[in-house]
Parts: C-alpha cells; structure tokens; sequence
C-alpha cells in the first residue's frame, strides 16, 4: 500500500453512542481524516447533506437499523438529494447479518458492507481501496 492521502471528511451516522466514539477514534487515529462528523440520527445526517453548500465528505459510514429513520431509508432520501458531495462512497458498518439487507443495500448503490467494529486495518483498506479507484 502506497502513501495514503489525507481525506477532507468521513461522516458516521449511528444511532449507538458507543459505536461513534470507538470508530470516531478508530479513524482519527489513523491521521489520515482532516474531520469527522458524526450524527446519531440519520435525518440529522440528511439536513446537514442539503445545506446549500454541500459539504466535501469523502466516506459515509451508516447503520441500518436506526430509529426514526433507518439506514435504507436514508440512502433512498440521500439519493434523491439535488446536490450530492463529490464522489464518495457509503458504507454500511452494521451488526445486522440478514443476508437480504446485504443484497437491499447493493441494490440502492451502496458500496461495502461491513460488520462492526470498525477497526483500523479495515479503515485503512477502505482509504486505499477509495484512492486506487479513484487514480
């Protein structure tokens, strides 16, 4: 793996407390991640995505099941959004194993489906992953 770079921002949308502190430091650990922004609620998550400038996320890490809003629904309303970020890539970080929310997830776009913990030699293949695709 090559020299990474630094990405602007990674957002985490997880209703768990525990889970967006452990993975909020698994990733400024890393010190490749200028900001984390972490939201508890994903219709929180949405607002901050309309703002009229949109803001320069690079990896979105979601849960699926939320209350309020779940992680699909997320995805469906964040998909209609006029303006989205510069390319990135959303990743589902769940504990759910359901084979069926793996295949619903792919099927509206997403990316990778992890299971959690986020650790960081997952993180950092993800960034390498990104960098490469996008060379």
């Amino acid at each position: 793996m090559g020299e990474l770079k630094k990405l602007k921002e990674v957002v985490l949308i997880d209703d768990c407390e525990a889970d967006n502190f452990l993975h909020s430091l698994v990733i400024e650990g890393t010190g490749l991640v200028e900001k984390v922004t972490v939201f508890d609620w994903a219709i929180d998550a949405l607002e901050y995505f309309k703002s009229p400038t949109p803001p320069e996320v690079d990896l979105i890490f979601l849960d699926i099941n939320m209350p309020r809003m779940d992680g699909f629904q997320f995805l469906e309303e964040f998909k209609k959004l006029e303006f989205l970020p510069k390319p990135f890539v959303l990743i589902m970080l769940t504990t759910s194993i359901l084979e069926g929310d793996k295949q619903k997830f792919q099927e509206l776009g997403g990316k990778e489906y992890l299971g959690k913990p986020l650790t960081e030699e997952t993180f950092l293949d993800i960034v390498a992953k990104l960098q490469s695709d996008q060379a």
